[in-house]
């Protein structure tokens, strides 16, 4: 009669513990990612620039004045660009200094973190370099 009584405890606390470890799990967007493949990000606020990074190492995007490509390759949490290329419109105003900003830090990439929300990319000293927003939501 005792064994019976149990099994239904037992059961229940089983049925907990499955409830708190869902619960103290970090969400989707948390979670470190380890590759951009298929993603796209963009600085919080603006439609440009933005930059999308390609399942097979090719990366464009808009600098804010011009389109560009190139290629890009990840080994753990270091990531190497390669050279841009882009269209050569001249633009007025602040557009072509934020295009000269944005290609000169992803040129400048050295490593990254990235979560489902956010890309931060540093230079090699360290040094916060580009912070952008995930703007793709497949």
């Amino acid at each position: 009669m005792l064994i019976v009584r149990l099994i239904p405890l037992a059961l229940a606390a089983t049925v907990l513990m499955a409830c708190a470890k869902a619960v103290t799990a970090a969400p989707k967007d948390e979670k470190s990612m380890s590759t951009l493949a298929g993603s796209e990000w963009g600085v919080e606020g603006n439609d440009l620039p933005f930059v999308q990074f390609g399942s097979k190492g090719e990366m464009n995007g808009n600098g804010g004045c011009n389109n560009f490509g190139g290629t890009y390759e990840i080994n753990g949490s270091r990531l190497i660009i390669g050279p841009i290329m882009s269209t050569k419109k001249a633009c007025m105003g602040p557009a072509m200094n934020t295009e000269t900003e944005f290609f000169t830090a992803l040129q400048k990439a050295h490593h990254f973190e990235a979560t489902h929300k956010r890309l931060v990319i540093f230079d090699a000293n360290n040094t916060e370099i580009l912070s952008l927003i995930r703007r793709d939501w497949d």
